[in-house]
């Protein structure tokens, strides 16, 4: 695996899920410390999820925490482990570990990061808010600057509740000094934009210094496309400087689209054998030399078009 970068530069991820875990097991390698702010809005029709339950809070930070640590360490291997106990049912231990750190310390992001620290992660994983906000998906009737989504779908747009929530104090820094700032591939609504229309994060990756990179999904749903979800990231005001995406994954992709929009495209292959999943080495690679490149953004962001 290479270990890029000898300035060391920070880099941040922004995500939530498989696809969050995907990118984390192969920053891991590298020699850069991660500052991981992980989604954790939750649907607001749905019941919420138990302290350490499988979509709870304290599960997506713990996944992360256990996908930047390295699979010889003894204590990652022992809070791996289910652990069955009445009335709560079957968890991973590190998901009890780590409610009850949260207990202890307070907020779960002191919590989070104290047990990354026992455990030896280059970086830190944070919640990208104090609480988790409620977030739902609603129609928006009208097209994009006067033209048809790129496609065909009716425009969709994010609501939280609250419309600002109270965000984690070291997220917004380690954006700010970030070299790098990558949005790992993963649902659209509830793991992508379910962080970076946040407010204040939003506002921050506007004034980063570093470039932001999107890594986009494998595969989309049908009727989606890359040019489709990147126009709703635009729509919510996210800034994208680069997409990484495997050009089999939309052959209808469209370079000259994505330089009007002020998007690098950066078309790899990097599907694994696994349908669905990247492949750690062809990922680790590119995104060796792209992490490692001098920060193409312009200080103070660019805004989405």
């Amino acid at each position: 695996m290479p270990r890029p970068s000898p300035s060391n530069s920070p880099l941040v991820v922004l995500g939530r899920g498989a696809g969050l875990g995907s990118v984390l097991r192969t920053l891991r390698d590298f020699d850069n410390p991660v500052t991981v702010i992980v989604a954790t809005a939750e649907r607001a029709d749905a019941p919420r999820a138990a302290d350490g339950a499988d979509g709870s809070p304290v599960s997506e930070l713990r996944r992360s925490i256990d996908a930047l640590t390295s699979d010889r360490a003894v204590l990652a291997r022992a809070l791996r482990r289910p652990l069955t106990i009445d009335r709560l049912g079957s968890h991973p231990l590190g998901n009890l570990v780590l409610g009850s750190l949260t207990a202890a310390f307070g907020d779960l992001g002191t919590a989070s990061t104290w047990l990354g620290d026992q455990l030896g992660i280059n970086g830190a994983v944070l919640p990208a808010t104090a609480e988790p906000p409620k977030y739902s998906i609603e129609a928006e009737r009208r097209t994009i600057r006067g033209r048809e989504p790129a496609d065909g779908r009716e425009p969709q747009r994010l609501r939280l509740v609250p419309e600002r929530p109270q965000t984690e104090p070291r997220a917004i820094e380690a954006i700010a000094a970030a070299s790098t700032v990558v949005i790992a591939p993963g649902p659209l609504f509830s793991g992508v934009l379910a962080v970076t229309a946040i407010p204040a994060i939003r506002e921050a990756l506007r004034a980063a210094p570093g470039t932001i990179l999107w890594i986009a999904n494998l595969g989309f749903e049908p009727g989606e496309s890359l040019h489709g979800q990147l126009d709703t990231l635009h729509r919510h005001q996210v800034r994208v400087d680069a997409v990484l995406f495997d050009p089999a994954s939309d052959p209808r992709w469209d370079p000259g689209r994505l330089a009007a929009r002020g998007v690098k495209a950066i078309p790899r292959r990097l599907a694994g054998q696994t349908p669905g999943t990247h492949d750690r080495q062809l990922l680790a690679t590119v995104l060796a030399a792209l992490v490692s490149a001098p920060a193409a953004s312009t200080p103070g962001g660019r805004r989405p078009g």
